[in-house]
């Protein structure tokens, strides 16, 4: 049986906080620490509007989603 598709990193290129492009490496435990405005609520905010583009999608299309492999 294969493994489900797992989020390995998010990349984010100019986010609030953020200058260029930056890769966030994601674990199954990843913990977000700095100081304050270094930019751990951007990244937080990032993964709930990847959350909301993910829920408007039809996962029937999309294989990883539950769709048919392609």
């Amino acid at each position: 049986m294969a493994s489900p598709a797992r989020l390995t990193h998010l990349l984010m290129n100019d986010a609030r906080g953020f200058l260029g492009e930056v890769r966030l490496p994601i674990r199954p435990l990843t913990l977000l620490f700095g100081a304050n405005s270094a930019g751990k609520s951007t990244a937080l905010r990032l993964f709930a509007a990847l959350g909301e583009a993910v829920q408007s999608i039809d996962a029937a299309e999309v294989p990883f989603l539950g769709g048919p492999p392609q």
